[in-house]
């Protein structure tokens, strides 16, 4: 009589089984997206950004889409590095159990155990994906959507600065103001300089590119001259001379903001403003300076690309069509003038290249020193600083 066969030992059913396997190989599928060779600054910002995860950030703080992703790359990165930990522990015990072809029941069980925390992670995953991530729901909050259109006046600038009186980034707000200055550039810091052009008092304004790539795209290091706005709005002129006092010292000024272990120059910056200009109750974002300030130089170099591409700090004059056009200057901006020089002799493709101010504008500068100062008699106001 034949010996019956031995029934393999075990504590799960077939499909029980199987559908374990199905899950260790989707979570399998879904840990091999996490990088091997990962930059360690990348790995830095994924670390930072998984703390404020951590913390408790708020999907319906910000209406900036790369601030979203970047938040949501973080996540990813740090739910899949617990899962390949997770699986790794799993495949252990299984490992551990095997006696030929068959698992110990308690090293079955033990298994299935283990793999509990894998499909509680996959669906942790699948849940964090499922956010809203491309879009907010706060409407009061997406002040960013429009950031390529709208520029900040004059009205929302004194409100806001008024309530910025006593911030320590008040400086980088008004650098970004008169020369454009991109957030994260002012990590590199800015130096401002005092100087006579023309019989002018003049802001000039050396800024190191953050979007620069040696080659082809932006220049590397720009200067922005400023003159003194004779024709701007009085708050405006003090703000100028605000600058132009603390560049006045021998060898000029640097204005510059540091990072932090959890947040970049410009994500520092970004959030600041955001919490000023929601105080001051004007709905305005930080890049609203930038776009002011496009305006304000399409406005004073009409029908000339090449010197709007050299005080924005673009190497093509294709790039300054995603900024305020010069038109919307009438929106209640008043009118500043900012001359850009090309110290670095790059060439502006998109129209013939140029080295320094363009003749027209070098004509305004001089001209314009004939509506400053007003006479004695008239009404106080804000003068150039003494050089």
């Amino acid at each position: 009589m034949p010996r019956p066969a031995k029934q393999p030992m075990t504590a799960l059913s077939k499909s029980a089984t199987a559908g374990l396997e199905r899950l260790v190989m989707a979570a399998k599928a879904e840990a091999s997206l996490l990088a091997a060779d990962q930059a360690e600054s990348t790995r830095k910002t994924y670390e930072a950004n998984a703390r404020r995860l951590a913390a408790g950030w708020d999907l319906e703080s910000t209406a900036a889409k790369g601030t979203r992703y970047a938040m949501r790359a973080a996540g990813l990165w740090t739910m899949r590095k617990q899962l390949k930990k997770a699986l790794k522990e799993a495949d252990k015990i299984k490992k551990n159990g095997m006696t030929g072809e068959e698992l110990f029941v308690m090293r079955e069980l033990q298994w299935a155990a283990s793999l509990e925390k894998v499909r509680e992670l996959m669906d942790r995953i699948d849940a964090f994906k499922a956010l809203p991530w491309d879009k907010p729901h706060d409407k009061e909050r997406r002040q960013e959507k429009s950031h390529k259109q709208r520029a900040a006046t004059d009205a929302q600038l004194e409100k806001f600065f008024a309530t910025a009186a006593k911030s320590s980034f008040r400086e980088a707000f008004l650098a970004m103001e008169f020369a454009g200055v991109r957030g994260e550039e002012l990590g590199k810091g800015v130096r401002i300089e005092a100087i006579k052009k023309n019989g002018v008092p003049t802001l000039s304004f050396f800024i190191e590119s953050v979007k620069a790539d040696g080659r082809l795209k932006g220049l590397d290091l720009r200067r922005v001259d400023v003159p003194f706005p004779a024709k701007a709005a009085k708050p405006v002129q003090r703000r100028w001379m605000e600058l132009a006092k603390a560049a006045a010292k021998k060898g000029g000024h640097v204005v510059q903001v540091s990072k932090t272990e959890n947040q970049s120059v410009g994500q520092r910056l970004t959030q600041n403003f955001r919490d000023i200009a929601k105080r001051a109750g004007v709905p305005i974002s930080s890049y609203a300076l930038r776009q002011r300030y496009s305006a304000q130089v399409k406005a004073s170099n009409p029908g000339d690309a090449v010197a709007v591409a050299l005080a924005l700090g673009h190497q093509t004059t294709e790039t300054q069509r995603h900024y305020a056009r010069r038109t919307r200057g009438k929106g209640g901006i008043s009118p500043v003038e900012s001359i850009g020089v090309n110290i670095i002799g790059a060439k502006i493709r998109g129209a013939t290249a140029r080295t320094g101010p363009p003749l027209h504008v070098k004509e305004k500068v001089s001209l314009s020193a004939i509506a400053a100062p007003p006479p004695a008699s008239a009404a106080p106001r804000p003068r150039g600083p003494r050089m």
